[in-house]
């Protein structure tokens, strides 16, 4: 994880694929597509690379992390809502966040259950797993094994992943996603990596289980499987796939960092219903053509990243600033 981290915008991409083969074009879903217009990540606990460390200031709210979005997108239109999420050191304090309405103009503070990813989270806040991995506490682990794996430990491109975007999208559509689009060609390697089964502690969780792989010479993440086995769908125990596409760059004190370097793909066989889709989308027995990818890239026409370059402040976080 960075001590700081800024991007603007970051995007959520969906695409469907009608053919079921990679040598097909993938086609762009608008409908579950967000952007969020500003990413913003600052860490106050356990920092590794910026000063002060290992904690920022005096820290009297015993804060890990805070990390703060700034007006949602979806399709073309802006809905301009903004939220602060806060994890806390100590592992029995439950997450908390911040949410601007700009309907009504008021801020509200509440809690975020559950404390386990699920395909709320996953389809849409990337950024949790890329860098503000789930609290370790709330998960028991066990070690399965080794296995060679395939990963992109440093890819060519950014955003990485997907190839064919079309350009031509009107001035100031941050949701310019091509029709169709193929997958990219970037350097993978064979790899050894540490396979981990991560069960929530909780009960009432239990099915929310993931599958991840830990590459055993730099420790990053390099595959996950998520496990939903309650969903009421044709498939017995629905399953998930993340795959991150990594990018190394010089660390501030010798040896190399890694942050992402673009599409991180989860190829879904469900989507839940939006008003645009009223009909869930996936395999059914009336709708067996498409297989659902998430792309999840800085952005598919300009951005601005900054990975620990002490930009983000305390003030960014302040609840009193959210609908500013």
């Amino acid at each position: 994880m960075p001590d700081d981290f800024s991007l603007k915008p970051w995007g959520s991409f969906g695409y469907s694929d009608s053919g079921g083969t990679s040598k097909k074009p993938m086609y762009s879903e608008p409908d579950y597509t967000f952007i969020c217009d500003q990413f913003n990540f600052l860490r106050h606990a356990h920092r590794t690379e910026l000063d002060p460390r290992p904690t920022l200031g005096t820290n009297a709210q015993q804060l890990e992390w805070k990390a703060r979005c700034s007006n949602w997108n979806v399709e073309s239109e802006v809905h301009g809502g903004q939220s602060i999420w806060m994890r806390f050191v100590d592992p029995h304090h439950v997450d908390e966040n911040f949410v601007y309405f700009p309907s009504t103009r008021r801020i509200r503070r509440g809690v975020i259950p559950p404390p386990y990813v699920n395909h709320e989270c996953r389809e849409c806040h990337q950024p949790y797993w890329a860098y503000a991995l789930p609290k370790t506490e709330a998960y028991l682990y066990r070690l399965l094994g080794t296995t060679p794996i395939l990963a992109c430990m440093t890819a060519d491109d950014e955003p990485a992943g997907l190839v064919g975007r079309d350009d031509k999208a009107p001035e100031g559509n941050l949701l310019a996603a091509s029709e169709k689009v193929a997958m990219g060609e970037e350097p993978y390697e064979m790899r050894s990596a540490y396979i981990i089964e991560m069960i929530p502690t909780d009960a009432n969780y239990i099915n929310l289980r993931s599958i991840i792989w830990i590459d055993n010479e730099t420790y990053v993440w390099l595959g996950a499987a998520f496990f939903e086995s309650n969903r009421k769908t044709e498939i017995p125990e629905l399953q998930e796939i993340a795959s991150p596409l990594w990018r190394t760059r010089p660390a501030p004190e010798s040896g190399n960092l890694f942050d992402l370097a673009g599409s991180f793909y989860l190829p879904l066989p469900y989507q839940p219903a939006l008003p645009a889709h009223p009909e869930p989308a996936g395999f059914s027995q009336e709708n067996q053509k498409r297989w659902f990818f998430r792309s999840v890239v800085p952005n598919h026409g300009a951005f601005d990243q900054k990975i620990n370059a002490g930009s983000p402040d305390e003030s960014t976080f302040s609840p009193r600033s959210l609908g500013n």
